[in-house]
């Protein structure tokens, strides 16, 4: 079924490096393989509104300069109330599937924007999805329809381009955080919180933890950001994305539980962020074992659970509700990298019992 040219694209795909590497890619040798004649790449809010348009073709340079346009008619283009473009679904997707080619042609959306190109079949496909952001990869073809071996080549190609995609932007976010860190750590240490769908904050390293001890209530796992320190933490975070897979630090001020001081963020693809406090020395406590891991009412917790002890028979002694136990026990699972109870007593007694290096 695939070609050597299939073969050799795909091998370039798996080697891009980098969202415009990745896009060119697409763009311009993806449509010759699957007998397309134009491709661009478009990134939508949350479905909607088109907010980029990537591609050096001539189908893709017509799009760019109607972007306004597009976003005007957009709920009228033919796909509109037929395909959820914010979740269009693992493979990709024929627009012959859904209008015929009379209703396409036909339509004022396409007459208005690709009066020129003119096209009578498109192949689209989810390439990646985060930060109310999706990126979707779309090919055209101007007379007759994308054939079933076209159709499948198209999506063997995009499932590994998400898979590509997917690994720039992890990459990023370490690349960007391992410098971050080199370029201050001679100058301060540097408390590490994560950032759940941009509200709920948890500890992640060392200085954060003994912060978190300091800052928060001792039987509050996370702290939840007010909502105008939500609002003004997304408003930031929009700022810090230079194309739809790499993102840097953006500075802003919030209240992380010891009123507003400047935050160094970056967002990932997953809706998360990563929070950077930079302390002065003092400030910083030495590491020590478990400590370095949990707080002291997650310790507390453990030793319990260990114990044998049920949620509701560790939270009478604890003198605390169950679902605080639940909540601390689902913030042990995230930093001991476990799924269940039984897995995190192990791993516990592990690093207690000092068998495992932190």
């Amino acid at each position: 079924m695939f070609t050597q040219d299939y073969f050799d694209l795909a091998l370039q795909v798996q080697h891009a490096d980098s969202f415009d590497r990745l896009s060119e890619l697409l763009t311009e040798k993806l449509p010759k393989l699957i007998g397309g004649d134009g491709a661009l790449i478009f990134v939508t809010c949350n479905g909607h509104n088109v907010e980029e348009v990537h591609g050096k073709n001539a189908f893709a340079q017509e799009a760019k300069q109607h972007v306004g346009r597009i976003n005007q008619l957009f709920s009228i283009h033919p796909l509109a109330s037929k395909v959820d473009l914010a979740n269009p679904g693992e493979l990709g997707l024929s627009v012959r599937e859904y209008v015929s080619k009379e209703e396409y042609m036909d339509s004022e959306f396409l007459k208005a924007v690709h009066q020129k190109s003119g096209m009578e079949d498109g192949l689209f496909g989810l390439l990646a999805h985060g930060n109310d952001r999706t990126t979707l990869l779309f090919v055209i073809k101007h007379k007759g329809s994308f054939s079933l071996e076209e159709r499948q080549t198209f999506d063997a190609l995009l499932l590994t381009a998400r898979s590509v995609a997917r690994l720039i932007a992890n990459e990023n976010v370490g690349r960007q955080i391992r410098q971050f860190y080199l370029q201050h750590s001679s100058q301060s240490a540097q408390a590490l919180f994560l950032a759940k769908e941009k509200r709920d904050v948890l500890p992640f390293n060392h200085c954060a933890l003994r912060l978190s001890e300091n800052w928060w209530s001792e039987d509050d796992p996370v702290f939840t950001l007010s909502p105008d320190d939500q609002a003004t933490l997304a408003e930031g975070l929009k700022k810090a994305w230079s194309d739809p897979l790499s993102t840097c630090f953006c500075e802003v001020e919030l209240n992380v539980g010891s009123g507003r001081q400047k935050v160094n963020a970056l967002p990932t693809m997953e809706g998360e962020a990563w929070l950077i406090l930079c302390l002065v020395e003092q400030d910083a406590v030495a590491e020590g074992a478990i400590q370095a891991l949990l707080t002291r009412r997650q310790r507390e917790i453990m030793e319990w659970i260990a114990e044998g002890k049920t949620s509701a028979e560790a939270a009478i002694i604890l003198d605390i509700s169950p679902r605080t136990v639940e909540k601390h026990l689902e913030a042990v699972f995230q930093r001991l990298g476990v799924e269940n109870r039984i897995t995190a007593v192990r791993r516990y007694l592990e690093l207690r019992s000092g068998q495992v290096v932190v």
